[in-house]
């Protein structure tokens, strides 16, 4: 590689040389010398002859010894331009550079005329004239290296030679070739070079004789006027002797020579150009004209010869330009005069000085390349360094991991030498451009060679940047092919042995052989890889390198490799079976074994005897070299190389599971997807792409589709990849992946051999292929889903160790693999060899006697023979006539034979199209079910009823008519596949051409009439396709029987039939696929006279009776609901499959098909007729289990966050109610001591034993790693999860554990009960103290008293004054206890001046010891108050809050809540009484007697005028008791009560209970209440509401009414309300039957439907009180006044006879059910069944029948069918609930109220009006989580915190005894509003004075803290005091 400092070197050299003394010219001279010399000399190369990898010579006799070629003759032609002669200067120096420095030497002291280049004469004026390409001036530019046009001879050479001059300068032709290289690289450059004389601009000279002899240059009027103007002024032409006319014509031809050199005397012009060109005797010219050149070709002589003919003149300039080498003086030759005036002459100065700018610009670009390769050199060293380091650092390694690592290692040695090889090869091209770059000096094409061979030098950096493993054993190859007639190249996919083989055989010069051709297995393939070549070689595709395939076909005299298919090469035997013009055939991708592949191998092989030139090589990626090799005679005649290297090592995980029961698996798919879900989900994007091998098109869209709904798209691109994308389609597979995100590719085998695709890390390997499979016993051809090879799975396994290390995830077991084929099965082992032998029979070939690779069975070729001989195409005899014809189409013969017999027919286009069309996939359909619906609808335009075929027929004929440029956009419409249609038109016009040229058939592009096309088409159709005849069986998917196999069949999903619901009697078909099921495709319909005809005619034999017997009958229909159905038909109907195949074994083999018609809910039966019976209660037996698991299941429904869950069982009944700490699911832990892992049979087993299960769920994917747990069990009951826990937990050999799953953890209870606060003095007191009086009387009232302080009497003393700016302090106390605190010394001093305030009169500091704050101090104290508390009060009974306190805290808090009072109390009494301390602190205890009362906010803003006057109340008149309002931050109010005693905590609490609570009104206070509940007596209630503003709830689960608000707005309400139910009492009630008798079917669906469910517009239309429905007796239950009921009768009775005249109803179809309800036939679309039983309902009425339940409660919800009572289970519930038709809480509420009605002694509602939550009773207290009331589950009224029932129930029932004495005189007693005691008024003013103080209003009861207020509002508010 040059390095930096050869360029240093190069640029010193130049400089050095310019700064000398030396003349400019001598010092150009020597820089170019040492460029020429040094510089690339410096280039490390190893010493080797050079193999001929540039584009540069074609010329097959300088062919490089190295690969078996000859030796170069001298004297032969060389280029294209020039040649090279033997003489005097062998031996010397082959580069030529000391030459050419001799020869400077020689010219340096010329004139310096002689150096001055001709150049053009209007350089800078635009092209006014263009030459021709057949028109060249010189012989060496009417030929290319890459021509096959003949050479000179022998003699012409020789005597050439002879005439030639030969100096020391001259180049041999040894020296010339020895690297193989020359400067034209290709035949391109003819091409280019005539396109730039084309377009270049060369003014035409026209001379005219002047005054002065000169002559001017026209230039044409397209010309500027500025350059006319210009050209006035330009002499360019001296004439020097007489003008001779040259416009008349001549038959002579004009050389116009230019002379480097001022030309002194004319006369001796003609003795000097004879002298130049050898003086050959047979040479005659004459010199018509001389003239001197001007202007930048000053200096120069044009001169003007004539020759007798075109050819001698040609001749004459390959003289005059051979004369050139050498010599100093050049003389150039020209046809055209413009060329000779506009061409420049390149002087050797100006080129030295151009090779010497490309020498420095080819250093610059070979640095920069080899340094890039060896960074790749050098990065993988540095991965074996770490290696090694690893290996030798790690002495106790694991074998696996060491096993790994030196896998590793040895791919990266390997890839290591091929690097360095590669390297080495672009060395030995660098070492060859150092002679040939120089060589061109003399060129007359210098500037294109040049450019030539710099573009070459391109090509050869972008192999050594692509670094292909071929361009590393590039001599390898060569030499291996040059010396063997056979050879096999095995190279991975990626290697570049489809691209890189032909150029290297071409660059060998293995094209001026003959052909270079290499064989595809895809049309597709071949003209990719044609394209892809071209552009390596900077050619255009039909030049150098081009196609043929089919009809398409681009290349030109001057191709020299042709990529074909194996098919086009197979035909070109039949005209040339020796392949004469082609040298060389490379038989690519043959490890795909197509049929054409192998007959094209047995003929080589044939041809190779005739022609040992011929060169054969196979190759491949994968296949098994054995085969060959022995094929063609063994090792020594076909030697084996493989180029590619080592991969990286892959790491293979095998599945645990058996690989397939069947040859169609149903979960491989399903795996797959998961499998690639699971590795996205778990591993980093970053770390490489993922690669899933599938077996179709359409399994690779759809899970593409469904990962990419699973996973997204935001951290991955996810692609399918087939044979059918679009190109551009494809190309996403190969685009580099952003960073961040992941490529997903989902692809079918096309991704194992014939792509390549970077980045793949990981491989999921389905193992899994499908194929064409033919069965010679049933003589079908079959689509199979089958087993790939060893080598298959190899390779998709090294996929992922391409460019590093990898995993595959193998979808199957290892021993799974051990039974896989070795390698794939040959295409000629495995389809139909009908074609095949045809084409041998045409080659004169007899097929038994052929030599095969591999031979197909005789069965197969037995077959193959009987097929053609029914078709006609051959006979005893061999081919027929008819075979000859068909054998000519590339389509299959019995499709040859349609095309023949529908030209016979007329229909000739038709029948092409429809012959094509076979094997097509017509229409697209792909994307979401949306689109794929869309298209399906788009379809049904073309569906035909003649079938698939005439389909066809139908959209190509519509497809035909669109304008070319629309055709994509019609495509897109009508969801056509574009890409057939033209493959479809491209095949009919390669038939169409085939036909004309070999056969003379001539077929117009012209459909005739539709109508009269058909009519004959179909017939066509059966009579080419009756072999393949069909009988149908009686139903869809019994299918079909083919009559001539005895096999069933079914039509395929994407026939027009299917799409027309069209299941004729008889078809013919063209194919079978076996996927899924053995499908029929391209399926036409045929009469029953066309059979009929065919039997008479012999051609067919039918037993009708036969056939007949084998038809299915519908036996029996059975309704199920959804969950039987799928439990019946299993997972992708795997289960009714199975049930098929077992009674179709018990029937003796006879059709039984059960179908399964999910929208009807239907399970049908068909069978012969003789096994009926049997098969029908075959079919119940398995049919009665499955609805059983249905009664375990179960709704549970949590009320919030509660914990309470409500279960709900069949037919809507509560089953349970579940409170927080009970549980019905449990997680499921595997023990560590399992032995395996667990099953869900084996769990279903031990825990069915404890109770029936509902569910049992295991985790499974990402969740299954990350958790604790096995998965999940939801048992039917409560009782017996319990059971189950308990029982599991103390079984020791148990495989698992239960962990109940409650809700107890969820709750969140404020502080309950009664508590005690806890404090303790932490730093100790001084004994002193300073207090500071707000009140200065109080000082002088303290002076010099004593105070009790705790158990000590103090002196208080004044304290001393303190400095100005000090707080100064009012009084002084010492001798006070050191644990004495603020409150204690404030209590004291209150008490001396008895007052009650202490806390705002006194301030006190006490001066303090510091304390040691401990190390978790907080835990401590705890840990030291728990003990205390235990010991008093015993463990487990209390509830311990420590406060957070700091080091600097005084006194600690702690609160104590107690569940008994009592014991609250005892527990403080002997911590007072007691010594217990807290760190050495002594202990203080205080019982706090609180309760609290909940006021929502919108009730609060009601009452807040009463709760402030109470509250108010008790802070003015009670000393004991106090009450704050607090605010919630659920934005509620809390009214917060304190008391000294519990007593009066308990009365103050039931005070504000009833304020808040306010008016129940019940059936036991107003009778007949409940008329109120209904529609209309809700919306009285919501009018008295209204015009009251009191707050009206109505409780409809107790029946209750509370009123709620201010006083008089109560007692307002409460009057209306009773107005309300007197006047609803007074009203008639009837009942009126709905079904049976004269009532139509439907009336009360009708009326439902036309009123609504609550009859809301009925009541308002006749003025009803209440209509109450009876859904499940059809009744219906009017009240109201006697005209509302007679107008309600009417209407019914309208209803009943517009129904009996409805005909509708009438005929409805006998198949349809009758719905229970409404008694009419279902609609299929409105139809919906039970789940349990399987009953039909109206979807409407369904859901009415179970709002009327709900609104009703009317539980359980049964079945109305006749003679049914099931209940409905949880998912008719679940479903009504899915569809949004009832909520999920309307069934769980109405049900729960029932439930609790019914068992009011164990369940209880929450006490807050219209909340739906329910307890259960006990011992505790309650939150609901709805209203969030708390309420106590013992006496259920509210909670009654720091008060015990007893205590709360005897303050109410003090309340209750008041009300009592009040109702005996309510006139004169009413109940004070404050204390809640009886008052009564005997006599006197209104104002009334209470014993507990207050002041209050008799006719209001407001109350005042005064007398005087009082009497005020008497005045004011009632207008007097009595």
């Amino acid at each position: 590689m040059a390095s930096g400092n050869d360029v240093n070197e190069l640029a010193k050299s130049f400089q050095n040389a310019s700064m000398s003394g030396k003349s400019e010219k001598e010092s150009r001279d020597l820089a170019f010398k040492r460029a020429s010399n040094d510089i690339m000399s410096n280039i490390t190369v190893e010493t080797q002859v050079f193999s001929r990898s540039l584009p540069l010579d074609k010329d097959a006799s300088n062919n490089n010894e190295a690969f078996g070629g000859a030796k170069p003759k001298q004297g032969c032609w060389h280029g294209d331009r020039h040649r090279t002669h033997s003489g005097s200067s062998q031996g010397k120096q082959a580069s030529g550079y000391e030459n050419i420095e001799e020869q400077n030497s020689k010219t340096e002291h010329k004139d310096q005329k002689e150096n001055t280049r001709r150049q053009r004469t209007c350089s800078e004026r635009k092209s006014v004239a263009n030459d021709k390409p057949d028109r060249r001036h010189s012989a060496s530019e009417n030929k290319s290296n890459f021509s096959d046009k003949r050479r000179p001879n022998k003699a012409n050479q020789k005597k050439e030679n002879s005439s030639s001059r030969s100096s020391d300068g001259s180049r041999t032709t040894e020296n010339t070739l020895k690297y193989g290289i020359d400067p034209v690289p290709d035949a391109e450059a003819k091409l280019r070079a005539e396109k730039e004389l084309k377009v270049s601009s060369f003014p035409k000279a026209n001379t005219h004789k002047g005054s002065t002899g000169n002559s001017k240059i026209k230039i044409n009027a397209e010309e500027t006027q500025k350059a006319n103007n210009n050209a006035k002024n330009d002499k360019t032409v001296e004439n020097k002797g007489n003008e001779k006319k040259t416009r008349n014509k001549r038959k002579n031809t004009q050389i116009f020579a230019v002379i480097c050199d001022d030309v002194s005397n004319d006369r001796r012009v003609h003795d000097f150009l004879h002298q130049r060109m050898g003086r050959p005797k047979w040479l005659d010219f004459t010199v018509e004209c001389v003239e001197k050149m001007v202007g930048v070709s000053k200096g120069c002589t044009l001169v003007t010869t004539s020759f007798a003919s075109a050819n001698i003149a040609k001749k004459a300039v390959n003289l005059l330009h051979s004369s050139n080498k050498g010599s100093s003086s050049k003389v150039h030759g020209f046809f055209r005069k413009e060329k000779a005036l506009g061409e420049e002459l390149t002087m050797t100065s100006k080129r030295e000085a151009e090779i010497q700018k490309a020498l420095l610009e080819l250093i610059e670009t070979t640095e920069e390349v080899m340094g890039k390769h060896d960074l790749k050199i050098k990065e993988k060293e540095d991965e074996i360094g770490e290696i090694d380091k690893e290996l030798h650092s790690r002495k106790q390694i694991p074998f696996n991991l060491y096993d790994k690592l030196s896998d590793k290692k040895s791919a990266l040695d390997d890839k290591l030498q091929e690097l360095q090889s590669q390297r080495v090869e672009f060395c030995k091209y660098i070492k060859a451009m150092k002679t040939k770059i120089v060589e061109i000096i003399d060129n007359d094409k210098f500037g294109n060679d040049l450019r030539d061979i710099r573009k070459a030098l391109g090509v050869e950096c972008r192999r050594l940047e692509a670094a292909l493993p071929m361009y590393a054993r590039r001599d390898d190859i060569l030499t291996t092919i040059q010396n063997n007639q056979v050879s096999v190249i095995l190279g991975e996919t990626g290697s570049g042995k489809s691209t890189q083989m032909v150029q290297y055989l071409y660059q060998t010069g293995f094209g001026d052989k003959g052909l270079i051709a290499c064989t595809q297995p895809r049309k597709i393939a071949a003209i990719s890889l044609a394209t892809h070549v071209s552009k390596e070689l900077a050619s255009s595709v039909g030049q150098i390198v081009g196609y043929q395939v089919g009809m398409q076909m681009k290349k030109t005299d001057i191709t020299k490799v042709l990529y074909m298919t194996d098919h086009i090469l197979l035909n070109e035997c039949l005209a040339d079976r020796l392949l004469s013009k082609y040298s060389c055939v490379i038989i690519d991708e043959a490890h795909e074994r197509s049929i054409h592949t192998d007959l094209l191998l047995g003929l080589l092989k044939q041809c190779m005897k005739t022609r040992p030139e011929l060169k054969v090589i196979v190759t491949s990626a994968t296949i098994d070299p054995d085969i060959f090799v022995q094929y063609f005679g063994g090792p020594h005649n076909c030697p084996v190389l493989s180029v590619s290297g080592r991969a990286f090592p892959v790491d293979v995980i095998w599945d645990h599971d058996e690989m397939y029961d069947s040859p169609y698996p149903d979960n491989f798919e399903r795996k797959a997807l998961q499998k690639a879900i699971d590795i996205h989900t778990t591993t980093d994007v970053n770390s490489g792409d993922i690669l899933v091998f599938l077996t179709s098109a359409i399994e690779t869209t759809r899970c593409a589709e469904r990962f990419k709904q699973k996973c997204g798209d935001k951290t991955c691109i996810c692609l399918p990849l087939h044979g059918r994308l679009k190109p551009e389609e494809q190309q996403q597979v190969f685009d580099q992946t952003p960073k961040g995100k992941r490529k997903v590719i989902f692809s079918t085998n096309i991704a194992e051999t014939s792509v390549t695709i970077d980045g793949i890390k990981y491989v999921i390997d389905t193992g899994l292929a499908k194929e064409m499979r033919f069965d010679p016993k049933r003589n079908m051809s079959s689509l199979d889903v089958v087993s790939v090879s060893k080598s298959s799975a190899n390779q998709r396994k090294g996929r992922a160790g391409r460019t590093s290390a990898g995993t595959c995830y193998r979808l199957y077991a290892q021993k799974d693999f051990s039974k896989m084929d070795k390698s794939g099965t040959p295409e000629i082992l495995r389809i139909h060899v009908a074609q095949g032998i045809l084409k041998l029979l045409q080659l004169k070939v007899n097929p038994v006697d052929f030599d095969y690779v591999q031979s197909p069975s005789p069965a197969a070729m037995k077959s193959a023979v009987e097929e053609l001989m029914s078709i006609e195409a051959v006979d005893e005899n061999g081919i027929t006539e008819l075979g000859e014809w068909i054998v000519r189409l590339p389509v299959e013969p019995r499709l040859g034979v349609m095309v023949k017999k529908g030209i016979d027919m007329g229909v000739s286009l038709e029948s092409l199209v429809i012959a094509t069309c076979c094997n097509q996939q017509v229409f697209f359909r792909a994307g979401s079910d949306e689109e794929k619906k869309l298209a399906d609808m788009k379809k049904l335009e073309f569906c035909h009823i003649g079938g698939d075929l005439l389909t066809m027929l139908s959209v190509y004929r519509e497809w035909d008519k669109v304008n070319e440029k629309e055709k994509g956009k019609w495509c897109n419409a009508k969801s056509v596949n574009g890409k057939s249609m033209k493959s479809v038109r491209d095949m009919v016009n390669e038939i169409c051409t085939s036909l004309k040229r070999e056969l003379d058939v001539k077929i117009q592009h012209k459909f005739i009439e539709v109508a009269e096309a058909e009519s004959r088409i179909g017939k066509l159709i059966f009579e080419c396709m009756y072999s393949n005849l069909g009988y149908y069986l009686g139903h869809e998917s019994a299918g079909y029987l083919i009559v001539n196999r005895n096999h069933r069949v079914q039509i395929h999903p994407s026939s027009a039939l299917i799409s027309l619901g069209c299941q004729p009697e008889w078809i013919v078909f063209n194919r079978v696929l076996k996927t899924s099921a053995d499908f029929i495709t391209e399926i036409t319909p045929v009469p029953e006279d066309y059979i009929e005809e065919a039997e008479g005619l012999g051609k067919i034999k039918l037993n009708r009776t036969a056939l007949y017997n084998q038809r299915i009958e519908r036996v029996s229909t059975i309704p199920v609901g959804k969950h039987v159905f799928w439990k019946f038909v299993g997972p992708m109907h795997k289960e009714r499959k199975s049930l098929e195949a077992d009674i179709q074994d018990i029937c003796n083999g006879s059709t039984v098909i059960i179908e399964a018609n999910k929208r009807r809910g239907e399970i049908v039966l068909f069978t012969v007729p003789q096994y009926s019976e049997v098969a029908l209660d075959i079919l119940k037996e398995n049919l009665k289990p499955l609805p059983a698991p249905l009664l375990n299941e179960r709704i549970e429904e949590s009320l919030c966050e509660s914990g309470v869950r409500v279960v709900i069982k069949e037919g809507g009944e509560v089953a349970d109610i579940l409170m927080p700490d009970q549980y019905r699911a449990c997680n499921i832990k595997e023990n560590d001591s399992a032995a395996y892992s667990l099953t869900e049979d084996e769990l279903h087993t031990v825990l069915s034993q404890y109770g029936p299960l509902e569910q049992i769920w295991q985790i499974t994917g990402k969740r299954s790693t990350n958790s604790m747990f096995w998965g999940r069990v939801t048992f039917t009951n409560a009782s017996d999860a319990k059971e189950a826990v308990t029982a599991i937990r103390e079984d020791d050999d148990s495989l698992c554990s239960l962990i109940p799953i409650t809700y107890a953890a969820r709750r969140s209870y404020q502080q309950q009960g009664f508590t005690m606060k806890l404090s303790w003095t932490r730093r100790k007191g001084k004994g002193i103290c300073f207090v500071s009086c707000n009140r200065p009387e109080d000082v002088s009232r303290l002076l010099m008293s004593r105070i009790q302080v705790l158990d000590r009497n103090v002196l208080v003393m004044p304290a001393k004054q303190q400095q100005p700016g000090k707080q100064q302090s009012d009084l002084y106390i010492r001798a006070l206890p050191l644990d004495v605190c603020e409150d204690d010394i404030k209590e004291g001093l209150a008490q001396a001046l008895d007052v009650d305030n202490p806390k705002e009169r006194f301030k006190v500091i006490i001066p303090r010891e510091n304390c040691i704050f401990r190390t978790n101090e907080h835990g401590l104290a705890r840990t030291e108050l728990t003990n205390i508390l235990s010991k008093l009060s015993g463990p487990d009974t209390f509830r311990l809050n420590v406060r957070e306190y700091k080091h600097q805290t005084v006194t600690a808090l702690a609160f104590v809540t107690y569940n008994d009072a009592n014991m609250c109390e005892k527990v403080a009494d002997a911590i007072n009484e007691g010594y217990d301390h807290i760190n050495y602190c002594k202990l203080h205890a205080e019982v706090e007697y609180k309760s609290s009362v909940h006021v929502k906010r919108f009730l609060f803003d009601v009452l807040k005028q009463d709760i402030d006057e109470k509250v108010e109340m008790y802070r003015t008149q009670s000393r004991s008791t106090t009450v704050e309002i607090r605010t919630l931050k659920s934005g509620h109010y809390s009214l917060d009560i304190k008391s000294i005693t519990l007593q009066k905590l308990a009365k103050a609490k039931v005070s504000f209970d009833k304020l808040v609570q306010g008016e129940v009104l019940d059936g036991d206070v107003i009778k007949d209440i409940q008329v109120l509940f209904s529609t209309d007596g809700r919306a009285k209630i919501k009018r008295i509401e209204k015009s009251t503003d009191a707050i009206i709830n109505i409780d409809g689960r107790r029946m209750q009414i509370i009123v709620q608000g201010r006083t008089d707005a109560k007692n307002k309400a409460v009057d209306l309300i009773r107005t309300e139910v007197l006047l609803c009492t007074e009203s008639n009630e009837t009942e009126v039957r709905l079904k049976g008798e004269d009532n139509p079917p439907g009336l009360m669906k009708a009326l439902v439907v036309k009123y609504g469910l609550r009859f809301g517009k009925l009541k308002s239309e006749t003025g009803l009180s209440s209509i109450a429905l009876n859904f499940r007796h059809h009744e219906i239950s009017l009240s109201g006044k006697d005209d509302a009921l007679v107008k309600a009768m009417s209407i019914i009775r309208e209803q009943k006879e517009l129904l009996s005249n409805d005909k509708t109803t009438k005929d409805a179809g006998t198949d349809l059910p009758d719905c229970p309800v409404c008694l009419t036939p279902i609609d299929e679309a409105d139809m919906c069944r039970l789940e349990y039983c399987g009953h039909a309902y109206c979807k409407t009425c369904l859901t009415t029948q179970i709002r009327v339940a709900i609104q009703n409660r009317e539980f359980p919800v049964n079945c109305a069918t006749e003679n049914c009572n099931n209940g409905l289970v949880a998912r008719d519930f679940n479903v009504q609930v899915r569809n949004s038709l009832i909520r999920a809480s309307d069934p769980v509420e109405a049900s729960m109220t029932s439930f609790v009605t019914r068992h009011n002694k164990e369940y209880k509602f929450c006490p807050t009006p219209n909340c739906n939550m329910e307890y259960k009773v006990s011992k505790g207290r309650f939150e609901c989580g709805l209203c969030h009331a708390l309420t106590c589950t013992k006496c259920h009224n509210g909670i009654h915190e720091g008060l015990t029932c007893d205590m709360y129930e005897s303050a109410k029932k003090a309340g209750d005894l008041v009300l009592k004495w009040i109702k005996e005189d309510p006139i004169n007693r009413k109940m004070c509003p404050v204390c809640d005691l009886g008052i009564e008024k005997i006599a006197g003013c209104d104002h009334m004075l209470c014993r507990c103080g207050s002041h209050i209003c008799w006719k209001c009861l407001r109350y005042f803290s005064s007398s005087s207020a009082c009497y005020g509002h008497l005045q004011t508010a009632h207008g007097s005091f009595v």
